[in-house]
């Protein structure tokens, strides 16, 4: 399941999506996520994408509205929303903080 969000974690996938990758029932890709890395398939594939974005962030001058695009969120507001979140800063401070270092 891991796998698969790694490979299409810029794609708009869902719980079903996950757990049919290895023909699992949404409750048992639950239980599964849950017992070894003690998070949700969901959860998982949000802060896979961040991470991913702030790669983009780091590694590339394309503009956040594409990175957010391209690691598989819909809107670029949400996508700020949940990185400041995840990382107590905006995805342009990011950007700025470590084009600084």
């Amino acid at each position: 399941m891991m796998q698969f969000i790694q490979q299409n974690y810029n794609k708009q996938i869902s719980l079903e999506d996950i757990a049919a990758s290895v023909n699992v029932s949404k409750s048992t890709a639950l239980n599964i996520f849950k017992q070894f890395i003690n998070d949700t398939p969901v959860n998982y594939l949000l802060s896979y994408r961040l991470k991913k974005a702030a790669d983009m962030l780091k590694a590339t001058e394309n503009k956040i509205d594409y990175i957010a695009l391209e690691t598989g969120f819909e809107y670029e507001s949400y996508f700020n929303r949940r990185f400041k979140q995840c990382y107590g800063i905006t995805p342009g401070q990011y950007r700025k903080l470590k084009l600084e270092n």
